[in-house]
């Protein structure tokens, strides 16, 4: 069988073309993947960075507690409070993008669980300093009177709870 000439060339110059047609939309696919698990990955290390700064925010806001708890300075409570919002926005960060991520939505719902029993005990003790610092400060001492054994047991709850919210942090971050 016979091809005439110009069969032959449109065949030698069509395969290339084919080839390179194959090549350009296979690399298009191929950078399109790329580019979405990279995007993936951008957004499980930013919801980690935020997950790993909640206990960061929760470790300070205790120190400065413990500033106001003993040493009654006010301005102890407002850095507090600075690092309380930095935490509760960590924290609604890490709610709204955690669908992001797959298989971590539990594991946030449970940071965001601890965090409210700690705070909780915050709340608690700051009522009971303002109410009469000298009961938390006996805690603090070892003193035993009724109101200073309930401050202590509030402040082993809240020490409790915070190593469950660290250690739930870090398995979060891994």
């Amino acid at each position: 069988m016979k091809v005439r000439i110009g069969g032959q060339l449109a065949i030698l110059l069509g395969i290339p073309l084919a080839l390179l047609v194959v090549i350009t939309v296979t690399a298009t696919l191929f950078f399109a993947s790329v580019a979405a698990a990279n995007q993936k990955q951008v957004e499980t290390l930013k919801l980690r960075v935020h997950v790993h700064d909640i206990g960061a925010q929760i470790y300070s806001q205790r120190f400065w507690n413990r500033g106001y708890f003993l040493t009654g300075n006010r301005q102890n409570l407002a850095t507090a409070a600075v690092f309380a919002r930095k935490a509760k926005a960590d924290l609604a960060y890490a709610a709204d993008h955690a669908a992001l991520v797959d298989g971590v939505e539990p594991a946030v719902a449970t940071v965001i669980a601890q965090f409210d029993r700690v705070a909780s005990h915050s709340k608690s003790l700051l009522a009971a300093s303002i109410k009469r610092r000298q009961d938390v400060l006996d805690a603090y001492a070892g003193v035993h009177t009724p109101a200073a054994d309930a401050v202590a047991a509030t402040l082993r709850a809240q020490a409790s709870d915070t190593d469950l919210l660290n250690r739930d942090v870090d398995a979060l971050v891994r």
